[in-house]
């Protein structure tokens, strides 16, 4: 009993002494369009296992997401990064060694959307003051693809259309995340009934450099800029012009329809037709007075009189 209570002790000493509570960890993060920041934390390097030198290989997929350099953290000096190909690769050394128990440093990256994966490779090491490797578990960690609220584009209803005249339908962008507060490109694709609608242009507000040009029954609409704009805050919307012609007609998203963010991303968008419909008839201005039969074929004369005082007699077969 007594050999086996040892055998127990030394065991547990043996497995206390193999596990490592030091500890290097690449933060997971959501990244964000534009500049993302990735902490990389050292844990329990203090006392005796304090740092002396620091060798690490980093990996990423630099079309996901670019290196654009290191900033220090609980390390406040002496430490440089480095990217060759698809690695950063980062050193350090000082004299006296150093307490590290948090943010060691911060990994800057100009993200452009997708999932990136941040492993530790082959060839770490933490050493300490004497150069002595110090045992460490090392905690890979990745940029994810935030998730993305679908925004809307809608396009107006118009329920008042004034014949023979130019009737405009605004497009209205919205969200309730910050995705199209970013936007790069646009591309629409937009159908109307040609017999209701005539196609005049596009106002493109404060959608600076906006083209439209319509085929057949689309418009197509095309934006793009070097700089990133709101689009759900324009003042000014963009609009769409017809001059109307009278009856009813759906205006709607048709084919293709892109919207991208700044680095080209394109962004889940839902979308909203509209349309444009003759005003509904008054009692001001339409009036019809049944009059008596006409013949055995049940005709009736009717008597119509319109607020635009133009007379009529309608034939009404019942």
């Amino acid at each position: 009993m007594k050999k086996t209570i040892t055998y127990l002790i030394i065991l547990l000493l043996a497995l206390t002494k193999g596990a490592s509570s030091q500890v290097a960890s690449i933060q997971t993060l959501d990244g964000t369009y534009g500049s993302t920041t990735i902490n990389v934390n050292l844990n329990g390097f203090i006392g005796s296992n304090t740092i002396g030198a620091i060798t690490l290989s980093i990996g990423y997929d630099s079309t996901i997401a670019s290196f654009t350099g290191l900033t220090p953290g609980l390390i406040s000096s002496g430490i440089y990064a480095n990217k060759v190909g698809n690695k950063i690769l980062i050193s350090f050394a000082n004299v006296p060694a150093v307490s590290v128990d948090g943010v060691a440093f911060v990994l800057n990256f100009n993200y452009t959307g997708g999932s990136c994966s941040l492993p530790f490779n082959q060839g770490c090491e933490i050493a300490n003051g004497s150069g002595a490797v110090i045992q460490t578990t090392y905690n890979n960690g990745a940029i994810t693809q935030p998730t993305i609220t679908t925004a809307s584009a809608t396009i107006d209803n118009n329920s008042n259309g004034i014949y023979g005249s130019q009737n405009q339908l605004p497009i209205t962008f919205s969200e309730t995340t910050p995705e199209l507060a970013s936007v790069g490109a646009i591309n629409l694709a937009i159908s109307y009934n040609t017999n209701v609608l005539q196609y005049v242009g596009i106002d493109a507000g404060d959608l600076t450099g906006a083209i439209g040009n319509a085929t057949n029954g689309v418009v197509s609409i095309a934006w793009s800029s070097s700089t990133a704009v709101d689009i759900t805050s324009l003042t000014n919307k963009l609009k769409l012009k017809f001059n109307y012609l009278g009856g009813a007609s759906n205006v709607s998203f048709t084919g293709t329809n892109i919207i991208s963010n700044a680095y080209g991303v394109q962004l889940p968008v839902n979308l909203v037709n509209g349309s444009i419909v003759e005003p509904p008839a008054t009692a001001d201005s339409v009036n019809i007075v049944p009059q008596n039969p006409y013949s055995t074929g049940q005709f009736y004369w009717f008597w119509c009189e319109r607020s635009c005082n133009f007379i009529e007699y309608c034939l009404q077969s019942q």
